[in-house]
């Protein structure tokens, strides 16, 4: 298919696994043969007080066999400061290779002896990465890590830390008086506070230096209802009917965002809370809830497309994220989780790790006070790592949301085609055989179309026309006939709810079904479909009769600018027809023997 993105300042720990290279090695040394290889080196830790790390090697083939497995020592392969370089061998007959590393141990004291406590920081396990052992070249594999540690800061609860930055997450839906009792903050319509549920988000890397916040917007997921989104960018109360957000079951009452106003983090902590009114009345109806969120913070922006932010390829990077219950049929059970505190939905886990979560966040709260939310233009049809979604035929208006910044897109639109006719023989065994018509093809358009950031669009895909229906035989006479196939749907975008032919910005018609074919003793005709338009223009008109036989074959009439071409057939008499089902604007004859459905794509620029 055509394609169409709260405690006192402790140091944290780095480590940056620098480069995993093949290359010609012996174990354990500096290369000595032209044998294959991987070197690893890590960098120093620059932890003040770590005077020693030990970590695990594991280098498998791509069957799975172990190459080497040992345990490395700062102290013997590198330098107190922690730094490394291992040379190990690898299997340059069974690639890909796979290096494995785990940190395993810190040590304190002069002489690195003194255990640290591992209560007091997390490691993200086993970090591993593909490496092709090449015997003659070089192959350079990049690890980054940051470990999350255990903080005391005054001004918050329970905090972590990572890099140089403290942050304290958690998720409260109780009084802060009485824990047993709701926590009662948003204020319902009618003018009462009722049960509230607050994620809470606070980092800091010291007074004067700058945090960037990144939060991927709260989802609510019940058994029963369509997911609950609520849109963290703004300020104040949120507009739950507005896209990004969604409460189309109403589970939500309310919502309200409370962030650090630009220039007010005078002590360097920065907050980003989002606040949630439980409507209980919905409890029963909705099943069992729970809140999934992620976020984390950053000493430096991170890199954006226009649909994400993103920590990059290779990171491995702690995230805080939430998981937790809001409620079940029989009312509320979330309660207060803190991060990282036993028990707790709400941890500290490794993005860049195998079933990690995402690196990606879609808002930003930058260093100076700044808040954006980048959002999917297109949910389910966005194409991975590009500016570019590509959709397919559903039968169903999916929905398209310009990105910020962005005035002109480039689309591609294809009409569908139309479905072949049937085929049909006199007699198994007469070594005789008739085909159907060709089914038309569907338009193609392709051009810049202007828009305005933050628009939305209506994106209608047409489907393929059925192919004709199965041979025929008329009860008492000498031929035999089929049914010619289904015109192919029409592709549009248009203005959200501008209605389906005034609404239409572009249009590729679908192509005519293919005709049927007709055979008696002394004759066959069959007739092919025509093609679609696009581009506002109507498709080629069919040919009325056929002039070189007595019983013609009748085509599919064209796809138009705002309708799928109608399916052909073999005439029963000299003036009379029989038409294929009529392709609808929006599914065709739906998927069939032969058909070939349309797309819609559009890219944008970066911005």
């Amino acid at each position: 298919m055509p394609r169409l993105s709260t405690h006192a300042l402790v140091a944290s720990l780095a480590i940056p696994l620098v480069a995993l290279a093949v290359t010609a090695c012996a174990d354990g040394g500096a290369p000595a043969d032209a044998g294959p290889g991987v070197a690893i080196t890590v960098s120093p830790l620059s932890l003040p007080g770590v005077t020693r790390a030990v970590f695990d090697l594991v280098v498998e083939n791509e069957a799975g066999d172990t190459i080497v497995a040992r345990t490395l020592d700062s102290r013997t392969y590198g330098a107190p400061d922690g730094s490394l370089s291992y040379v190990a061998p690898c299997d340059a007959t069974s690639n890909d290779n796979v290096v494995r590393i785990t940190l395993t141990d810190l040590y304190t004291g002069t002489d690195g002896a003194t255990p640290v406590d591992p209560s007091s920081w997390v490691g993200p396990g086993a970090i591993e990465k593909p490496a092709h052992c090449d015997p003659n070249g070089d192959t350079a594999v990049r690890f980054d890590l940051t470990i999350v540690r255990k903080a005391q800061q005054g001004f918050f609860d329970i905090a972590v830390s990572f890099a140089d930055i403290f942050c304290s997450a958690k998720l409260d839906c109780v009084s802060p008086d009485a824990p047993s009792e709701d926590l009662e903050l948003l204020q319902r319509p009618g003018g009462a506070r009722d049960l509230t549920a607050v994620l809470a988000l606070a980092c800091t890397s010291g007074s004067g230096s700058d945090t960037w916040l990144y939060l991927e917007p709260p989802v609510i997921r019940c058994d029963n209802f369509a997911p609950v989104v609520v849109d963290p960018s703004g300020e104040g109360n949120v507009d739950l009917d507005a896209f990004p957000s969604a409460n189309a079951s109403d589970y939500l009452f309310a919502a309200s965002v409370s962030r650090t106003p630009p220039g007010s983090a005078g002590n360097g902590v920065v907050f980003w809370n989002v606040a949630m009114g439980l409507d209980e009345s919905r409890f029963a109806a909705a099943g069992t809830c729970r809140l999934e969120a992620r976020a984390t913070a950053t000493a430096a922006p991170l890199g954006a497309t226009t649909t994400e932010f993103d920590l990059g390829a290779g990171a491995v990077y702690p995230v805080v994220t939430w998981n937790v219950e809001l409620s079940t049929g029989a009312g509320r059970s979330c309660s207060r989780d803190s991060v990282d505190v036993a028990g707790s939905d709400v941890v500290t886990r490794y993005a860049g790790t195998p079933g990690g979560p995402a690196g990606t966040f879609a808002c930003e709260r930058a260093s100076d006070g700044a808040t954006a939310c980048l959002s999917d233009p297109c949910p389910g049809f966005l194409v991975p790592g590009e500016n570019a979604c590509v959709f397919d035929s559903t039968a169903a208006v999916e929905k398209f949301t310009v990105p910020a910044g962005v005035t002109s897109l480039d689309v591609k639109l294809w009409g569908a085609g139309g479905g072949g006719g049937g085929d049909c023989r006199k007699a198994a065994d007469d070594g005789l055989e008739y085909y159907g018509g060709d089914g038309g093809a569907g338009a193609y358009v392709h051009g810049a179309l202007a828009v305005t950031p933050g628009a939305e669009l209506d994106v209608r895909v047409g489907a393929g026309g059925d192919g004709g229906a199965a041979i025929t035989a008329s009860t008492g006479s000498s031929y035999y006939q089929s049914y010619g196939g289904t015109g192919g749907g029409s592709s549009r975008v248009g203005t959200a709810g501008g209605g389906f032919h005034t609404g239409a910005l572009v249009v590729a018609g679908g192509g005519g079904g293919g005709g049927g074919c007709r055979v008696d003793d002394i004759n066959h005709f069959k007739a092919s479909g025509w093609d679609g338009g696009g581009g506002g223009q109507d498709g080629e008109n069919p040919h009325a009769y056929g002039t070189a036989t007595t019983f013609p074959g009748w085509s599919g009439l064209a796809g138009g600018t705002n309708t799928g071409g109608y399916g052909g057939a073999a005439p029963t008499t000299a003036t009379a027809w029989k038409p294929g089902v009529n392709g609808s604007d929006v599914s065709g004859g739906g998927a069939g023997g032969g058909n070939v459905q349309g797309a819609y794509a559009v890219a944008w620029p970066d911005g």
